[in-house]
């Protein structure tokens, strides 16, 4: 793939009567990874203070290479990368996101060049101009304390504190911890704490972000079943098992995205809570 020229193409189409965007953005053959360059180039529309999006929908493809099936579920994963990653920009409601699989080539033209083309998920946008208005200074954002109202492991612990999670990240739309060595340093200090405090009970409560109100769970790309924030919650579990904790002292359960966080952005939904039952 010629990286200089096909990383992300962007291709606007806008009339006085109706404001459209349609972004393209380009993957190496077999990844579903955002680069940092084509991470730049989504945040900086979706970032503007300029327009205000109304809807947005996300279509992931793969080129022909590949068994039908397999180019299915990577045009999914690039599709979902897509949308998660608009959606920790962009608080929109109205995001739709699909995966179409393989395109086929056109005999007439060059097979290599189709394919890098194909390799895609494209981004169709409706939005509206903002009229100016007055300025407003934020706080800096080392200054915004994104865990008001949860406790630490420091502090005295009572029956309903809740605690969360703030170093463990899982790969969109999987169970699978992004950095294992950050995540089960931070699991492993929950661990050390249950084992000082054996009478301690409680729950794991799993969330995510980035679907629409007409689904109640994200899907699991792996085991293709909607209970995304259930089977977060449920590695967590097992975790503690594997590391002695009795099973009988927790339970688990997954809410979707049902109790999304407030004044933070959309990608801290996607979390894991440690809710306190019984001291």
């Amino acid at each position: 793939m010629r990286a200089a020229t096909l990383l992300l193409l962007f291709i606007f189409m806008t009339s006085s009567a109706q404001e459209q965007a349609e972004l393209s953005v380009y993957f190496d053959s077999g990844s579903h990874s955002l680069s940092l360059q084509e991470s730049e180039k989504i945040k900086s529309f979706f970032t503007s203070d300029t327009i205000s999006i109304n809807n947005i929908a996300v279509s992931g493809y793969c080129d022909d290479i590949g068994n039908g099936a397999d180019n299915l579920l990577l045009s999914e994963k690039r599709a979902a990368t897509v949308s998660e990653y608009i959606l920790s920009l962009t608080d929109s409601a109205g995001l739709e996101q699909s995966g179409k699989g393989e395109l086929p080539l056109t005999p007439s033209a060059n097979a290599d060049h189709q394919r890098e083309l194909h390799r895609k998920t494209v981004i169709n946008v409706s939005y509206s101009i903002k009229p100016k208005t007055a300025v407003v200074v934020s706080p800096p954002k080392d200054e915004v304390d994104h865990y008001i109202g949860y406790k630490e492991l420091t502090e005295p612990l009572a029956e309903g504190d809740k605690l969360i999670l703030r170093r463990l990240q899982f790969i969109s739309s999987t169970t699978t911890f992004e950095s294992p060595e950050i995540a089960e340093s931070e699991l492993n200090e929950f661990v050390d704490y249950l084992k000082r405090n054996p009478q301690t009970r409680f729950e794991i409560q799993g969330h995510v972000c980035c679907i629409t109100k007409s689904f109640f769970d994200a899907r699991d790309i792996y085991t293709g079943k909607n209970n995304l924030s259930a089977a977060r919650a449920k590695r967590i579990y097992d975790y503690f098992i594997e590391k002695g904790i009795a099973a009988s002292r927790m339970t688990y359960q997954g809410f979707g995205r049902k109790f999304p966080r407030e004044g933070v952005q959309e990608r801290m939904n996607k979390r894991v809570e440690i809710i306190i039952t019984q001291i």
